[in-house]
């Protein structure tokens, strides 16, 4: 399941921002309005799924359903050219992908008998599959750089959710339906959203979130600038997945050892570290190893973040907890890293021909991560209780 999920977003996520600009000629604004399509599903999937996951339907046949649909409207895209239709789909599409995330997430905790130790390995496999999309679609190009072979990657995406949608009719419900009436803000996962340090967290993730969206909006440009060749910008930019592997295999025990703010620390570093080489129109070797850190940024610092939120849960709560947190890190900072970065990307005069025109762009994206890990480093706190890092305050009890 991890597998595919990620394959999907792994066939268009890295290369949406370049196809826009390059094959449809669209503005640096009108394509950051495009992809903050993503941060709206993530502000409204919560109504639409997470409180209907295992209560009306399993959060497993929810992931079917969603994928089914959503390859409908990715071929729409696929055969779309004008930006109406561009952005309407794309908004549409990501109202039933956004949420198959969370739902993965929540499908995994429940199956998993000891979720918080294995969760990093069975994530694992979402790295091999977006790793597997960009290899795969390398050898859909025909030629290094041949106009319309962009949108190709597409196809990726709409062959994974027909695949997935199968997949997921064989997995198991995780959790009986539960007989709770259906609510708009469901109380026991804002238990553990409004516990302080919890909510503290999720505001502090929104600014390394919104680093991570620059670096997802402005990766590919990028690398066009430095004389890459299309065909070759989605393996080069999958070199970031591969640490993630490790990353991942060894998250349990790094969390074990030394506890969650640490993981978390030690994410944000890795993005102050990829932005202050990006910065510098770095090349060669130094862009190899700042594109190697995207990974492991996401296994220390997002990867632990589910497994935080997860801690604070019970199994009723999940999808909702889950979810929940989407709306800070899928929603407010998709919405303010997509149109941020278009706007950054046009009033400094980024160039596709020139790679230190970037260096405006990068700097507001360094300053975001270190923003992101001054707030963990000074504001989080958290217990040890025999090796195990807990939170310090109580979920609140609401009247």
């Amino acid at each position: 399941m991890m597998f595919i999920e990620f394959f999907i977003l792994g066939s268009t996520s890295p290369i949406i921002s370049l196809y826009l600009k390059n094959d449809l000629g669209f503005s640096g604004s009108s394509i950051g309005l495009i992809m903050a399509g993503s941060a709206l599903s993530a502000l409204i999937s919560p109504f639409i799924s997470a409180f209907i996951a295992d209560r009306l339907i399993s959060a497993e046949r929810l992931l079917s359903i969603f994928h089914a649909a959503a390859a409908v409207v990715l071929f729409a895209l696929f055969k779309s050219s004008a930006f109406v239709p561009v952005l309407l789909l794309y908004l549409l599409y990501w109202l039933l992908a956004g949420p198959t995330v969370a739902l993965t997430t929540a499908i995994t905790f429940h199956h998993a008998p000891q979720a918080a130790k294995q969760f990093g390995g069975i994530r694992l496999w979402g790295t091999l599959g977006w790793i597997g999309a960009a290899w795969a679609y390398r050898l859909l190009i025909r030629s290094p750089d041949s106009p319309g072979d962009l949108r190709n990657a597409l196809l990726l995406g709409i062959a994974g959710s027909v695949v997935l949608m199968l997949f997921a009719l064989t997995i198991p419900a995780g959790v009986p339906r539960q007989k709770k009436p259906i609510v708009l803000l469901p109380k026991d996962s804002l238990h553990v959203i409004l516990n302080p340090q919890i909510l503290l967290f999720c505001i502090i993730a929104v600014f390394v979130a919104v680093a991570d969206r620059m670096y997802v909006y402005g990766a590919a440009p990028y690398l066009k600038s430095l004389g890459v060749q299309e065909k070759n910008i989605m393996p080069l930019l999958s070199i970031g997945q591969v640490p993630e592997i490790f990353g991942l295999a060894l998250l349990g025990w790094f969390i074990m050892r030394f506890g969650i703010k640490k993981a978390l620390l030690t994410g944000a570093l890795l993005e102050i570290f990829r932005f202050s080489f990006f910065m510098n129109a770095v090349s060669g070797t130094a862009l190899i190893a700042a594109i190697s850190v995207h990974g492991l940024t996401f296994a220390f610092f997002f990867t632990t973040a589910s497994i935080l939120l997860d801690n604070r849960s019970t199994r009723e709560s999940r999808s909702g907890v889950h979810q929940y947190f989407g709306l800070f890190t899928g929603g407010m900072a998709n919405l303010i890293g997509n149109t941020g970065s278009g706007f950054i990307y046009e009033k400094s005069g980024v160039s596709l021909a020139d790679p230190s025109s970037f260096v405006i762009f990068w700097t507001v994206a360094m300053l975001l991560s270190a923003a992101g890990f001054i707030g963990i480093l000074f504001f989080f706190r958290e217990e040890r209780h025999g090796g195990t890092a807990t939170q310090s305050t109580p979920p609140p009890t609401l009247k």
